[in-house]
């Protein structure tokens, strides 16, 4: 079958995945919960 792919392509270098985690990783250095709804809205 010929079905459409889906075509997701946001991908990021080891650099700007550091530099997007940060924040989160900042949070859970606090203690704070973090639920994946939240990296979604990023």
């Amino acid at each position: 079958m010929n079905r459409p792919k889906s075509e997701n392509h946001k991908n990021m270098t080891f650099e700007e995945e550091e530099e997007f985690l940060k924040r989160f990783k900042e949070r859970e250095g606090k203690g704070e919960l973090l639920s994946t709804n939240e990296i979604k809205e990023v």
